[in-house]
């Protein structure tokens, strides 16, 4: 104090008194601790010495009952520590590299054993983190390869299990799509996945079906002429001028489905999964080639007039109907096979020469009208116009050989070639992916659309040539 009756002077406005000047001066400038007797011997000097000794400070020990002996200590502030420092920075960050930065810069600090654990720790999340944005990549790439190499390379992974599911999806969607859609190639899928994502799909391709087509107009057969009168018996050859050879062959289903027959054993049979059933379905088309064909006139009596029989105006129906559904394909060169099915490797060009084709599947109508009963395997029975299904290669020769027979032409069935050619369209294909469109559903009877059952010749979209079942229904010798 400056003493107890003085009036002194507190300093200019703005500035600290004397008194404090001076006890603030010596705080900042200590470098050891001080108690408050050696603070008071400084202020004693310093304020006289600041006030031209118009002030005089006094102090003494402390007197006051319940105070004696009492003070303060006061401690000189400490320089700023560069690892104090740094280990604030390095928790304020709280990063793997701020870290690292204070234990290369403090290896010998309290605080390393500390800065270990929050290293793990953050290592552990870092490392969290990143496997879960590598999975994100591996499903974003949604293939098999991606899901295998992530399953054997993270053992422990809590995305393993995930991985293998998504492994066996992408593997059947994979496969399901280098599967060439054909029949070999939907046994082959249905032979691998049992179960699959697309077994309906296969199934669908290979259980083709077909509405009522319109029946053909009725036969009317003309009223017997009334018998000329008695003429003069004349006897002649008459030979009919042979009409041009023309080759014939048949066609692909879908573009990149062929039918090789001389790969099939002559009793084979070929197998169609219908619903959990198993139905051997085979039919074919016809082919017609024509040929020279020499008739001799029948002698007959001056009195008797030429009535045709039942029979030959059957056969002579029979034979008009059949030519009348033939569709002239030009010949021309095309390539063959497909690069997704070994069976059908390499692809190929093949030159077919024009031949006539039926624009139908042979119907359960026209082989009864040539054999006189349905086949004996028939299994969708009752309904003329669907194509005649369950028939071996000799049945087809059977009834090949018959209406040659009952019709003088030389009807026979396509080669692979032709029949490929054909169902892509011949000469005017448009390159659609089944025969005649690029939506299955227009031109074929599959498993989805068919009610499980075949359907009618004839009621889906025709292809490029007129064709039609090229794709879907029934499958074709």
């Amino acid at each position: 104090t400056s003493g107890r009756n003085t009036i002194v002077s507190d300093g200019k406005a703005g500035t600290n008194s004397p008194f404090a000047t001076a006890i603030l001066d010596t705080l900042r400038h200590i470098d050891k601790p001080l108690n408050v007797s050696a603070l008071c011997d400084v202020v004693k000097q310093a304020v006289p010495a600041a006030t031209n000794k118009l002030q005089k400070p006094i102090g003494d020990p402390l007197s006051i009952e319940g105070h004696k002996g009492g003070q303060f200590i006061f401690e000189p502030i400490a320089k700023e520590n560069p690892e104090i420092a740094a280990w604030a920075t390095a928790l304020a960050a709280d990063t793997l590299d701020s870290f690292k930065q204070f234990k290369e810069k403090h290896p010998l600090s309290k605080n390393v054993e500390i800065a270990d654990k929050r290293l793990v720790f953050l290592q552990k999340e870092a490392d969290k983190q990143a496997h879960a944005a590598l999975w994100e990549k591996v499903k974003q790439k949604n293939r098999a390869q991606s899901y295998l190499d992530f399953f054997q390379n993270h053992p422990t992974s809590i995305y393993r299990s995930e991985a293998r599911r998504l492994l066996e999806i992408a593997e059947d969607n994979e496969l399901w799509a280098k599967t060439p859609k054909t029949r070999t190639g939907m046994l082959n899928y249905l032979d691998t996945f049992e179960q699959g994502l697309h077994v309906g799909e296969a199934q669908q391709f290979l259980n083709p079906k077909k509405p009522e087509p319109t029946p053909p107009p009725p036969v009317v057969q003309e009223a017997p002429k009334p018998t000329p009168p008695p003429v003069e018996v004349v006897k002649e050859t008459v030979k009919e001028v042979p009409k041009p050879k023309e080759e014939v062959k048949r066609m692909v289903k879908t573009p990149s489905v062929v039918v090789d027959l001389e790969a099939d054993a002559p009793n084979s049979k070929r197998n169609w999964y219908i619903g959990g059933g198993v139905i051997a379905v085979i039919i074919f088309a016809i082919i017609m080639m024509n040929r020279p064909q020499t008739e001799t006139a029948v002698e007959k009596p001056k009195t008797e007039a030429a009535t045709p029989s039942v029979k030959t105006e059957e056969i002579d129906t029979l034979a008009s109907q059949i030519e009348s559904e033939m569709v002239k394909v030009e010949g021309g060169t095309f390539k063959m096979g497909s690069d997704e099915h070994d069976a059908e490797k390499p692809i190929h060009s093949v030159t077919v020469s024009p031949f006539y084709i039926g624009k139908y599947e042979v119907t359960q109508k026209k082989w009864r009208s040539v054999m006189g009963s349905d086949p004996s395997e028939l299994y969708f029975k009752g309904c003329d116009n669907c194509p005649v299904d369950d028939v071996s290669w000799d049945d087809i020769q059977a009834f090949l050989k018959k209406l040659n027979e009952k019709t003088d032409k030389n009807y026979r069935l396509l080669t692979e070639a032709e029949w490929e050619f054909a169902a892509r369209g011949g000469n005017q294909s448009k390159g659609y992916t089944y025969s005649g469109s690029n939506t299955v559903g227009d031109v074929a009877w599959l498993y989805d659309n068919s009610d499980k059952k075949t359907h009618p010749v004839g009621t889906k979209k025709a292809n490029e040539l007129g064709l039609h079942d090229m794709s879907g229904n029934v499958w074709e010798w």
